[in-house]
């Protein structure tokens, strides 16, 4: 099995640039990427978030990962988000995927982002996700979105997946870690749960609550889109990666003064953080627009982002 070590940091949450006609707009995707490489640990492709990955088919998908691979060569870990809205077809796009690397001869790290409870019930997890492993030489990275489940599997539908089905998970060869959403008490229950395996991750998987309650492992991030180099730093202060608080007096202040930056950023683009975040870098000149800015208004959130991404330097 590929090397399966997970980084250790912040994790962007990648736009997923998509032309009228459907196909991937190369260009742009290059230049985002080109935006955040230099500030992260690893990169998220076609996530459910802001890569819409759920509205993107194996083609889609391919093609954007793919596209990435020629242009982060190794630099940074790839993740890419692989379910669907059945088994079948999550194992398929898995296997097209997989296929796609191997044509390509890669070698850098590339983990498989998956969402089970979309599509899987926590009876028999650990096994199905033993099966899905065998199709795959790299390893998977689990995502607990709670929210996600029950709008897409409806109210009823368990949305966590439970702690002690998470510890038999965590046996598995090939599950490697895990992007967590939820309750933080169910976090610290989870820690508890896999703390015999080392190397195991959970990330953040809210940018609030790493900002106020920061994991030991990072936090999966859509705002790095518009602010990478404050959310590295953001990131680097609360991870204990950096001797910067040492080096400079005014440490504190300045990490508060760039939380609160990120958290108004946060406000305006939450509620759509793909369509906010992706017009907000039309304007920034990142991506082609999709509208020309006169037919946004100026109290529109669009430019509310862009005017905050000025102001401190990230337009």
């Amino acid at each position: 099995m590929a090397d399966s070590t997970c980084p250790r940091g912040l994790i962007a949450d990648l736009i997923t640039p998509i032309g009228p006609n459907g196909a991937v707009d190369r260009p742009g995707l290059d230049r985002i990427l080109d935006r955040v490489l230099q500030h992260v640990q690893g990169v998220l492709l076609c996530g459910p978030d802001a890569g819409e990955g759920a509205a993107l088919g194996q083609s889609q998908r391919l093609d954007v990962l793919l596209s990435a691979i020629n242009r982060v060569n190794g630099c940074v870990p790839l993740i890419i988000w692989i379910t669907c809205n059945t088994q079948e077809e999550t194992c398929s796009m898995l296997e097209v995927l997989e296929k796609g690397v191997e044509k390509e001869g890669y070698t850098g790290q590339i983990f498989w982002l998956d969402t089970p409870l979309v599509y899987h019930s926590n009876r028999g997890l650990p096994q199905h996700l033993k099966d899905l492993a065998s199709f795959s030489s790299r390893p998977i990275i689990l995502f607990n979105d709670p929210e996600r489940v029950k709008r897409v599997a409806g109210p009823l539908k368990r949305g966590n997946i439970r702690t002690a089905i998470l510890k038999e998970t965590a046996l598995v060869e090939g599950v490697s870690g895990l992007i967590f959403r939820g309750a933080l008490d169910r976090a610290r229950n989870y820690q508890k749960a896999v703390r015999f395996r080392s190397g195991f991750p959970l990330y953040d998987g809210d940018e609030g609550q790493f900002l106020s309650h920061p994991s030991r492992h990072g936090v999966l991030s859509a705002g790095v889109n518009l602010a990478p180099a404050a959310w590295q730093r953001i990131t680097a202060s609360s991870l204990g990666m950096t001797d910067e608080e040492q080096r400079y007096p005014d440490h504190l202040k300045r990490i508060w003064e760039l939380g609160r930056y990120l958290e108004a950023l946060r406000g305006i683009y939450a509620e759509e953080p793909a369509r906010l975040i992706r017009e907000a870098l039309d304007l920034a000149g990142v991506f082609e627009p999709a509208a020309s800015p006169e037919e946004l208004r100026r109290e529109d959130p669009v430019h509310r982002l862009h005017d905050l991404m000025k102001q401190h330097g990230d337009a």
